[in-house]
């Protein structure tokens, strides 16, 4: 199940790409299924072990994919903000005695199927979809802080900034600046590290800075 929870995740990061977001949700939804699967026989293959030596964790590669398209077909932009529009490709997955029960796969599939009803939700100004993909950043960012802080690579701390920033846009939309704000001021404290660390293209770059400043303006006039 585990292998099927990876390839149906990177068959959903293929369709958005293509801009099929309805596709990829469907891939990501069932990719989640198999991958719960997969952490129950993980956690019974752990219990019928007769000693208690462990393998430790595999090693888990991910690659974030190009920009999923700006609009279905046409050339004007979906959403008032910017959303980071890549989704996680998992290239490298390796299965061995596996006691935490893939979080770094399931963060992944997770906010992949968050991205995906976001950017349906944006398309079709279903608020509904949107409220699924606020839903779903927040398991991921759950699954997320479940790793200590220091012990993240600067590759990890990429996608905490993903989630941030795309939680924080659905809520601006919403026209919650309170809580957009507070998820802005989080993602800020990691984009000078991301910076420096070279991982942030400039057009993401400056997206995220973009959130980050049309947030003052809006507060001021809702007060």
């Amino acid at each position: 199940m585990y292998n099927k929870a990876i390839s149906l995740n990177n068959k959903g990061v293929s369709q958005i790409e293509k801009g099929t977001f309805d596709d990829a949700r469907k891939s990501f939804r069932s990719a989640l299924d198999a991958m719960r699967s997969a952490v129950i026989q993980s956690q019974e293959e752990i219990k019928d072990k007769t000693d208690n030596t462990s393998a430790g964790d595999a090693a888990v590669v991910f690659q974030w994919s190009s920009n999923a398209p700006l609009s279905d077909g046409s050339t004007s932009p979906i959403g008032s903000s910017f959303v980071y529009r890549r989704a996680l490709h998992i290239i490298q997955a390796q299965v061995g005695d596996r006691a935490t029960g893939f979080p770094e796969e399931s963060a992944a599939i997770v906010f992949n199927l968050a991205l995906s009803s976001h950017l349906i939700g944006l398309q079709t100004n279903n608020s509904s979809m949107l409220e699924k993909a606020l839903q779903f950043y927040e398991i991921a960012n759950n699954i997320r802080q479940r790793k200590n802080e220091e012990h993240k690579l600067l590759g990890e701390q990429l996608l905490d900034a993903a989630i941030l920033n795309n939680q924080g846009q659905i809520y601006h939309e919403f026209i919650e600046y309170g809580s957009a704000q507070r998820c802005f001021d989080q993602l800020s404290s990691r984009l000078v590290t991301l910076s420096r660390g070279g991982f942030l293209e400039q057009k993401d770059s400056e997206g995220f800075i973009l959130n980050l400043m049309i947030q003052a303006p809006s507060l001021a006039a809702a007060a």
